[in-house]
């Protein structure tokens, strides 16, 4: 059974741990004017700690999973648009001949409102990051705009309504 929650270190009626380090991950999602957005659903999947994701599509990596990681979860934000989440750093892997994904963590954003909204979150400071594909070439400010700090936290993202408008995720609030 899959779990539903915001815990991944925890499989309800299971004991153990997963390995890696325990990260806390939150965030708060807001609209175009930068305000909280109650009720979006937030949901995260990642690998493991050796890098192996619990999908069919990755049966051919040969890491092993781990029995007590959760690898999905969910949560939904509160009346502020705060969401969090405990997980571990998940690791790298081979995402084919010489290229190697850095440690991420995969997002969607739902709400009736709005489009969903698909990311990526970075742990700054990895190697592959600079050479990864999936992170479009970004370079310099760009790339750190969406690494994770190493404390856990993200960057806070926003939604907006025009539903054929992208979604720009590095726009941030300005403070009065």
């Amino acid at each position: 059974m899959l779990d539903q929650d915001n815990d991944l270190t925890r499989l309800k009626g299971q004991s153990g741990t997963p390995k890696g380090q325990i990260v806390y991950v939150m965030g708060q999602v807001r609209d175009r004017h930068c305000r909280p957005i109650e009720g979006a659903v937030v949901e995260i999947w990642q690998a493991s700690e050796n890098g192996r994701y619990r999908h069919p599509r990755d049966r051919d990596n040969p890491a092993p999973l781990d029995p007590a990681f959760q690898y999905w979860g969910k949560n939904v934000t509160d009346k502020e648009g705060r969401y969090l989440f405990k997980t571990i750093k998940p690791g790298s892997y081979q995402a084919g001949r010489n290229w190697t994904r850095p440690p991420h963590i995969h997002f969607k954003v739902s709400h009736g409102d709005f489009r969903p909204f698909i990311t990526q979150m970075y742990f700054a400071g990895d190697a592959h990051q600079q050479r990864d594909r999936d992170r479009h070439g970004k370079t310099g400010e760009d790339a750190r705009v969406d690494a994770a700090r190493t404390h856990g936290g993200l960057d806070p993202w926003q939604l907006q309504r025009r539903k054929s408008h992208p979604v720009h995720y590095r726009t941030r609030c300005k403070t009065a």
